[in-house]
This record gives C-alpha cells, sequence and structure tokens, in this order.
C-alpha cells in the first residue's frame, strides 16, 4: 500500500478579523482551485476560521 501522512498538534483559536478570515479562504481556494476568489463580505462574516499554531507535527510514507 502506497499511503503518505501527517498530524500536527496545536492550539486552535477562532479568527474574526474580516481580512485575516479573507486570507484564510485565499490560501484554501488557492491550494484546491488554483485561484483567488472575490467573496461577499456577509458570507465572509458568518464564516467560522480556525488558525491552528502548531507546536509539533509528524509524518510517515511507505511505498514512495
Amino acid at each position: 500500500m502506497k499511503y503518505r501522512s501527517v498530524i500536527a498538534f496545536g492550539k486552535g483559536s477562532l479568527v474574526d478579523n474580516l481580512q485575516e478570515k479573507k486570507k484564510g479562504l485565499d490560501a484554501i481556494m488557492q491550494h484546491y482551485a488554483g485561484r483567488s476568489f472575490e467573496y461577499d463580505e456577509p458570507a465572509v462574516k458568518s464564516t467560522v476560521i480556525i488558525k491552528v499554531e502548531i507546536e509539533s507535527m509528524t509524518g510517515k510514507e511507505s511505498g514512495y
């Protein structure tokens, strides 16, 4: 079997700042869609963003 996995541990906090929320959404959309988006402000305000400050991380792979 081929796999790669990463597990991270850290502390999460809610992001309330509108610009920080858009920055987080931009990172996700760039990764999955490969482009930027315009966001409707009421939609961003009602979206919950959790920022995780990573304290430790491990990874492993097999078959590569």
